[in-house]
């Protein structure tokens, strides 16, 4: 059996498609006169260990004894159904069930880690199964039946060739018992019936992971990225959230309620939630939740003809110049009507964002990669006429949001009065005229001076009203600054501002820091504002000036009522701060002292 270099002087080669499972059986079954335990030791380094039906166990060690003639890697891909589970795995995921094939560490949850699990698939789970009709063809081609590596995928229950029934291989209950390998053995089963299978469903999903092979460089995100555009483009994901009910209820319309069960062993109508979990994660690769190859072949089959027009089709993502956007407002006119919506394209934070308006007062802002979600702003007038319309008409809170596309919650905000009409329309005017003023108390001032220290000017002016923004500010400003002419006027403010914050925040120390960004000067930009730097210095506080501030209208307080000055009188009366520190000590000693 075993040469002077430790090579198996005999192996079974395997057949196109066999599942390394039989392989392995059929070596078992030519070296019947060999010990089950010597023979399972040559083979995969273990005695006990038999790797399951779907999957192989320490084939490194297998691909040495056979010398050159294998590859470990070539016998996963060939003789196992990985490659069909490879695409559907997260990238940590496929390393670690391959290193477990390989090396045969953790093998005892490597195919829990796939999802194979008898709760999912109560019907086939460790079962073998053949087909008759390549039974026979086999026996025809090779003298023996063998079993084939297509006809153990989870999910699928037709041959791919044939289209007929797969059938479970008879074993005795002992036989199943036993801790060992099951050639197919032809006798057993010769006089089978073969029942082909006449779904349409189950023929494309045959179908499906035939052409699965096609496409090795897929990976999950692929999947993922067009079910999410699919998800949208339908209606079931929307800002509100997943919908899924409503995909549960058109899957069920579409393959018919038994069928989808069938496949989902897990779903029932009673308990819709593993159902839920499956296909919101379809298009969330960050869940933990194991893909069944079979569910989500389903979807590509409901959302298109076939798998190669599936991953070929760019993904649908809408070309906004082309079409233009629609209102979301359900009381609208132009509700759902493409084109008849004005909007402009922004950046923001590395993001192009598209601010719309549309004719009935309705203010939503959405984004190019997603133009099916949006982030409403402002409802419009229309839009609260129609909810209180229909909440004076007897409909339940729930329904009347659904009309709205609004969550109950938002709708009792807008009940309630805590949303109104035009919420931003107020502010606007306030922005305005502060940016007036600000134009008229200072007509040197450059865009930058206007616009940075007070950030709100520029998002809501270029958000709500980017004509005015655009006429009023960008088109009568220069960009580049004058930083002698801001060196002078910004030096002669740091004063006001500082007796400023002394009214307004008494208890803050008024830093370098808090003066500048008061001033609206980057950090940068201080150094070469050389005058209104020198008066950020004379003014900023030190620690010391601080405490001093502090303390001295409460010592004047004490003395005026004439009690003696002690560290717990000070501390009851309002200061603060420990005398136990290298400035409270210093602080003490000046009061002592009578410095202060």
């Amino acid at each position: 059996m075993i040469s002077k270099d430790n090579k198996l002087l005999f192996f079974t080669d395997p057949y196109p498609d066999e599942l390394l499972y039989s392989v392995l059986a059929r070596f078992h079954y030519y070296n019947a006169g060999l010990p089950y335990g010597k023979s399972q030791a040559e083979l995969l380094a273990s005695k006990r260990n038999v790797p399951s039906i779907y999957l192989g166990y320490n084939l490194n060690f297998l691909a040495d004894r056979l010398s050159h003639c294998y590859d470990a890697h070539s016998l996963i891909d060939e003789h196992t159904v990985f490659p069909y589970y490879s695409m559907f795995l997260k990238e940590e995921s496929r390393v670690k069930v391959l290193e477990s094939l390989l090396t045969g560490k953790d093998s005892s949850v490597v195919i829990s880690r796939l999802g194979i699990t008898r709760k999912n698939f109560p019907k086939s789970f460790d079962k073998l199964r053949f087909c008759p009709e390549c039974l026979k063809e086999d026996y025809d081609n090779y003298g023996e039946g063998y079993f084939h590596t297509i006809h153990h995928i989870p999910g699928l229950d037709i041959c791919a060739k044939h289209f007929c029934r797969l059938l479970n291989y008879p074993l005795t209950y002992e036989e199943s018992r036993e801790n060992q390998y099951h050639r197919l053995d032809y006798n057993r089963v010769s006089a089978t019936e073969t029942i082909f299978c006449e779904n349409r469903f189950e023929i494309n999903l045959a179908r499906e992971f035939l052409e699965l092979r096609n496409y090795p460089n897929v990976v999950l995100e692929d999947f993922c990225t067009r079910f999410e555009n699919f998800y949208y483009n339908y209606g079931y994901l929307t800002n509100h959230g997943f919908n899924g009910a409503n995909l549960y209820q058109d899957l069920i319309d579409y393959f018919g309620e038994d069928y989808l069960i069938e496949k989902n062993a897990t779903v029932s109508l009673e308990a819709k939630a593993p159902f839920y979990n499956t296909y919101l994660a379809a298009f969330k690769p960050q869940t933990r939740i194991c893909f069944q190859p079979h569910q989500l072949l389903l979807l590509v089959q409901y959302f298109t003809e076939d798998l190669s027009s599936f991953l070929q089709k760019p993904s649908p993502k809408r070309d906004i110049q082309k079409h233009g956007l629609s209102c979301q407002n359900p009381a609208c006119p132009n509700y759902n009507k493409k084109g008849l919506v004005d909007y402009n394209i922004m950046s923001r934070k590395g993001h192009q964002l598209i601010v719309c308006r549309c004719s009935c007062g309705m203010i939503y802002t959405t984004t190019v990669e997603r133009p099916d979600t949006c982030k409403i702003i402002q409802y419009g007038n229309s839009f609260f006429d129609k909810a209180f319309e229909l909440i004076d008409s007897g409909l339940r809170f729930k329904e009347v949001a659904e009309k709205l596309g609004i969550s109950p919650r938002t709708l009792r905000k807008i009940r309630n009065g805590d949303i109104k009409a035009t919420p931003i329309d107020d502010k606007l005017v306030l922005i305005k005229e502060r940016l007036e003023q600000k134009i008229t108390e200072h007509p040197e001032y450059t865009l930058k001076d206007l616009v940075r220290p007070d950030s709100s000017i520029e998002y809501y002016l270029n958000r709500y009203d980017h004509d005015y923004y655009v006429e009023k500010v960008l088109g009568n400003f220069p960009e580049k600054h004058n930083f002698e002419t801001k060196d002078r006027l910004k030096s002669e403010e740091v004063k006001d501002i500082y007796e400023n914050l002394i009214q307004v925040y008494p208890s803050i120390r008024i830093t370098k820091k808090l003066l500048r960004e008061k001033l609206g000067i980057s950090k940068n930009n201080l150094n070469v504002l050389v005058r209104t730097k020198a008066e950020i210095d004379k003014y900023a506080e030190s620690v010391m000036d601080y405490y001093i501030r502090e303390i001295t209208p409460i010592l004047e307080k004490i003395r005026t009522l004439g009690l003696i000055v002690n560290k717990k009188l000070l501390h009851e009366v309002g200061f603060k701060h420990s005398f136990e520190t290298k400035n409270g000590k210093l602080l003490w000693s000046m009061i002592k002292s009578g410095k202060i």
